[in-house]
């Protein structure tokens, strides 16, 4: 018998049945969620990936779902943050930028990146310059990512390069700290949809939120 073998048999005989409500604790890791979406691997990790180590963004496992089945692959992304996320919409985006504070953060992704990715660093502390990093883009983007520093001020520039079909994410977005930022957008028209659950690493539920108008790349 291998340790595997053993180790399974184990598990089986020996793991209390009540404390998960009569659920086998071996068959509650093996066969739900939390493994087809791959939160067992990520949490080992401490990385935003799916069960297979593929990058995924760090927002909500609903979130990813939605925008994976929704946006078409012509899409100009800008995100406020650079991560696994950046991987993530490379892969899904004709182009990304991303502006990012932590320089040795966006040297570790700079090397997996595809061609068509953009990292701009602006150093921790100049967060003006790190919110108005979008506007020395001259473009205008179908997908706004906020999901950095200064979220408040991004939220609000957001809107003025953003095509009119386009959308905002904002992760986070239970934070106190952004109503500011969330209401400027309800103000400018925007109609929101809160994606609420676990992602990647964490243990607790999070909401990441998205922002559309009536025209949207989304189907809204």
């Amino acid at each position: 018998m291998t340790w595997w073998s053993l180790a399974k048999r184990i598990a089986r005989n020996t793991l209390p049945l009540c404390v998960f409500g009569g659920v086998n604790a071996f068959d509650l890791v093996r066969h739900t969620a939390i493994v087809e979406h791959g939160w067992l691997l990520s949490r080992r990790r401490g990385l935003p990936v799916d069960k297979d180590g593929a990058p995924l963004p760090w927002y909500t496992y609903s979130t990813i779902a939605f925008l994976v089945n929704r946006l078409p692959s012509d899409i100009d992304v800008f995100e406020y943050g650079c991560g696994y996320s950046t991987l993530w919409w490379m892969r899904r985006a004709r182009s990304v930028i991303s502006v990012e504070h932590a320089g040795p953060w966006a040297e570790t992704i700079r090397p997996m990146a595809n061609p068509n990715v953009r990292l701009i660093e602006v150093p921790f502390g100049q967060e003006q310059a790190y919110a108005t990093t979008i506007e020395s883009t001259g473009k205008t983007f179908d997908v706004v990512v906020v999901d950095g520093e200064n979220r408040v001020a991004c939220l609000k520039i957001a809107p003025h390069h953003l095509k009119s079909d386009g959308i905002v994410i904002l992760d986070n977005s239970e934070r106190p700290a952004y109503r500011d930022g969330i209401l400027h957008l309800r103000n400018k028209g925007f109609r929101r949809v809160d994606f609420i659950g676990m992602g990647p690493i964490n243990t607790y539920d999070w909401m990441t939120s998205i922002f559309y108008r009536n025209s949207n790349r989304v189907d809204l």
